[in-house]
């Protein structure tokens, strides 16, 4: 990787350069403030639909040291990456399911995250990994869907009440409100809290889906 230090684009201003980054990394990515008011749809989702989509651009990363080191947290930290049904985080990807990342620097940096489940089978995860991949994220949103009604579906979401620190957390899918509302608090407690919470119980039943 070139080090280009001379370069004319560095002569522009820095807001301006910020601005650039923005149009060819992630020019569709939502702010916080949009992120925390946007309640009522899959936000990951839809921007999933062909419609939605515009072009992405990053090998700029790799022009030269300097542009990868001021632009790489707009690619990391502004999208919302699809974590793995199974492993979770270790394997995430922005749009094509096939193309995992597996970047070291980039998976640190990942910020927003959604993940799909299925509730009518055994997850292959346990409470302790699912804490640990998702506690102090940005923003995550779990969406949750099943062939047909099981009664595993409430062992499947607990599985996400370990964690914390979440600043945005939406639950979408086939999740009664009651389980909603309850499992996004939870996922939005501090996580200085969490010791305090472990024994926590809930009245909430998952007989009301779809």
């Amino acid at each position: 990787m070139n080090e280009q230090f001379g370069s004319r684009f560095f002569s522009l201003p820095p807001e301006l350069r910020s601005r650039i980054y923005v149009e060819l990394l992630c020019p569709k990515a939502l702010s916080f403030a949009d992120l925390a008011r946007c309640s009522t749809s899959s936000i990951a989702r839809d921007q999933q639909r062909p419609r939605m989509r515009s072009p992405l651009y990053p090998a700029l990363l790799s022009t030269c040291r300097k542009i990868h080191d001021e632009a790489i947290d707009f690619l990391y930290e502004l999208h919302i990456f699809h974590a793995h049904p199974s492993l979770l985080t270790a394997f995430p990807h922005y749009r094509a399911p096939a193309k995992d990342i597996i970047y070291p620097d980039g998976l640190s940096r990942i910020k927003r995250w959604q993940i799909t489940i299925r509730l009518d089978i055994d997850p292959r995860f346990d409470l302790n990994q699912c804490t640990s991949a998702f506690s102090g994220a940005e923003y995550l949103e779990i969406y949750a869907w099943q062939a047909a009604s099981n009664y595993a579906a409430e062992a499947v979401l607990r599985l996400f009440e370990g964690i914390r620190g979440v600043r945005v957390a939406r639950v979408r899918g086939s999740v009664d409100v009651g389980w909603r509302l309850w499992l996004e608090s939870c996922m939005t407690r501090p996580l200085e809290r969490d010791q305090l919470l472990r024994g926590l119980d809930k009245s909430h039943s998952l007989q009301e889906l779809w």
